[in-house]
């Protein structure tokens, strides 16, 4: 045998693999490892103990269990020995957080950020290179993320006069305009003085060059980024968060100008594409919600992308404006030791299992139909799985491996539409059927989908029938019934307004979320919380829980609203304390109702705006 690397052993050493894996692969010594939470919702080792403002991460430690100080959130880990806890950082972090960061033993990468204010500037890079036209006086926005005592802005050599601002506030933007320059290259200088700092702190990768030159004609290349600028978040999207739309896509360039699309599939590599789609051009500017909308119309609804989906492994997608300029992204399928692939068979489905997990132990495999979506029927082994007409979701699972995939019934006619999930209550305790019903949620909500949109539409049917069912759990038959008896929009929430408490001293609650439910629909989440907790502690909501913390209202309120709209982020957002708060809300089922009137009335007002995937419109959680 030759070297080896964590316990992977080879039998020929190869340096450039064992750097990679060192490079790459390898976790650093602990007892505390912190991961940042992207874009992509997977959470990336950080080299540095360091975290950044306004981003979230993940926190592990072998030296005991992380206390959450009021800030961090403990979660389980399935690993043994390591405790975790989510840290969500403001974008300007507090004294109060500064101690709690250095309790934990991290420290706060700090950043000073400059960008040009005002009029756009012809050129940015965003990193601190620029142009402005000579007819222009530059204006320059600053923001610290952290407490100064000063902060001096000045250009050229020592002997030019300098600005020096005091008290920055982290998180305030301050807006400094520069007189007329000459044509030429010019350096502003910013230097900061921190808090606890005794002498001036020089913060010379803050430089800004800046290229001041006369106006002239437009032609193509000026720009380094070309004229033609598509943006995507994330910015390096695998395949199946491009084709289920999870994928924000902007397009900027001159307006009016045409672009065009042309999306291509590849089950290998190096190797012809599958299917190469030309889709009818856009007008420039493009917004997400643009190219939501013609993807889904021109690409992801046609039967060729559905039928070539399941087994394309690449995706590319080339944008095109002629002189403008071009742009290319591709999309890799993630690799999964389980996968599912849904195929047509005549006027219905197959489903097939690829395993390339390794295992000599064969994965089990089950089917769960959308009439009865908590139900699991226990499948044999198979090469295949014919899929019947009324569709449902076939899962794999192989130790801690799970893979899931939602086929769509076949639909004759408007009467195979629609659907009604059964759930039925479990024997356990209502904090039981609760947890049960968030795995089950997550089940669905994670699975796969295939090319066709009514397995999308059939999800969502499935998770708000969940919804309902825990709705049902925490506040009782009266308002089951009541959302039940809700048939159209006028009486619904005249229903259910009533139905949130018979109690003399508690009814009034109904009537005030009811003259502001519009107010709310359009304000923002954390708006929302905070009405919901002081309606809760005027109406004396709170004085019936056994037990609880001071200073626990907003998170009870924001656990109540969170379980009226989405199961699915409820449990990693709540950690381990989620058992308490499911106790606390059953002692109070006034407050559950009022949450769930919230979410209902939003959803009323909002319905026209919302966005693809929400259950709710105005729910979407971070």
């Amino acid at each position: 045998m030759g070297s080896y690397f964590s316990g992977i052993r080879f039998e020929q050493t190869d340096p450039q693999l064992e750097y990679l894996l060192r490079t790459e692969c390898l976790l650093r010594s602990g007892p505390t490892w912190l991961f940042r939470i992207a874009s992509d919702g997977l959470a990336y080792e950080c080299r540095s103990l360091r975290v950044r403002p306004g981003a979230r991460y993940i926190i592990a430690s072998t030296a005991g269990p992380i206390g959450s100080k009021g800030h961090v959130i403990p979660i389980d880990l399935s690993c043994e020995g390591v405790h975790g806890a989510i840290i969500d950082l403001p974008q300007a972090l507090t004294e109060d957080w500064e101690e709690t960061l250095r309790h934990l033993g991290l420290g706060q990468a700090k950043t000073v950020e400059v960008w040009p204010a005002g009029l756009s500037a012809a050129v940015w890079d965003g990193e601190g290179h620029g142009e402005w036209l000579a007819s222009e006086r530059p204006c320059l926005g600053i923001r610290t993320d952290h407490p100064l005592v000063s902060l001096i802005i000045s250009m050229g050599s020592n002997a030019n006069p300098s600005l020096e601002l005091t008290s920055v506030e982290p998180g305030d933007p301050v807006f400094v305009e520069l007189p007329n320059l000459p044509v030429g290259l010019h350096t502003v200088h910013v230097s900061a003085q921190s808090s606890l700092a005794e002498q001036m702190e020089s913060l010379g990768d803050l430089d800004v060059v800046m290229r001041i030159r006369e106006a002239r004609p437009w032609s193509p290349g000026v720009s380094p980024h070309g004229p033609l600028i598509v943006q995507m978040e994330p910015a390096a999207p695998n395949l199946e968060q491009f084709w289920e739309g999870r994928v924000e896509v902007t397009i900027r360039g001159p307006a009016d100008r045409n672009v065009k699309c042309r999306v291509s599939f590849f089950e290998r590599d190096g190797d012809a594409s599958t299917l190469t789609k030309q889709l009818p051009p856009m007008r420039l500017p493009v917004t997400a919600d643009d190219w939501r909308s013609h993807f889904e119309k021109n690409f992801r609804k046609t039967k060729d992308a559905e039928n070539s989906y399941d087994t394309a492994r690449i995706c590319e997608v080339e944008f095109q404006a002629g002189d403008l300029g071009a742009f290319t992204v591709r999309c890799e399928r993630e690799f999964t030791p389980l996968r599912w692939i849904v195929r047509r068979q005549g006027h219905g489905y197959f489903v097939r299992l690829l395993d390339d997990s390794g295992d000599e132990v064969p994965p089990e495999v089950t089917r769960l139909a959308y009439e009865t979506p908590c139900v699991e029927e226990k499948l044999e082994i198979a090469s295949k799985y014919d899929v019947p007409e009324s569709g449902g979701m076939y899962v794999a699972r192989i130790h801690a491996v799970t893979a899931a995939v939602i086929a769509s019934p076949v639909i004759h006619g408007l009467a195979d539409l629609a659907c009604t999930p059964r759930i039925e209550r479990g024997t356990g305790s209502t904090g039981e059927e609760i947890r049960r019903s968030f795995k089950i949620a997550c089940l669905w909500s994670y699975a796969r989908l295939p090319g066709d949109f009514i397995s999308a539409v059939r999800r969502g049917v499935v998770l708000l029938a969940l919804v309902r069912h825990v709705a049902g759990l925490l506040c009782g038959d009266h308002w089951a019934k009541a959302e039940a008896a809700a048939c159209n929009e006028t009486e619904s929430i005249a229903l259910l307004k009533d139905a949130i408490s018979k109690r003399p001293e508690e009814r009034a609650i109904g009537a005030v979320l009811a003259r502001d439910s519009d107010q709310l629909a359009v304000a923002p989440l954390e708006e929302r919380v905070r009405r919901m907790a002081s309606l809760a502690m005027k109406f004396h909501l709170f004085r019936q829980i056994s037990y609880r913390r001071k200073g626990d209202e907003e998170w009870i309120s924001e656990l109540a609203l969170r379980l009226s709209s989405d199961l699915v982020k409820v449990e990693p957002w709540a950690g381990d304390i989620l058992s308490l708060g499911l106790t606390q809300l059953m002692e109070v089922p006034t407050l559950v109702r009022a949450a769930r009137f919230l979410v209902i009335a939003t959803d009323r007002y909002l319905r026209s705006r919302s966005v693809r995937g929400e259950l709710y419109a105005g729910w979407e959680w971070p």
